[in-house]
């Protein structure tokens, strides 16, 4: 019963400073390869292996 609300879900974290085609290609494949139902970007402000940001 408990099956019924089991949701395949995906965390895709970075900077993505600047998002690109790129980010968006990884996503469409990890969704189809891993079966997932929705994919999550998550942000960080920050990333300390780039020196300068795009958007800040």
């Amino acid at each position: 019963m408990l099956n019924k609300f089991k949701k395949d879900v995906g965390i895709f974290g970075g900077s993505f400073d600047p998002p690109h085609q790129g980010h968006v290609k990884i996503c469409k494949i990890s969704l189809k390869k891993l079966k997932l139902e929705k994919l999550y970007w998550v942000v960080t402000k920050k990333n300390p292996l780039k020196k300068n940001h795009f958007f800040y």
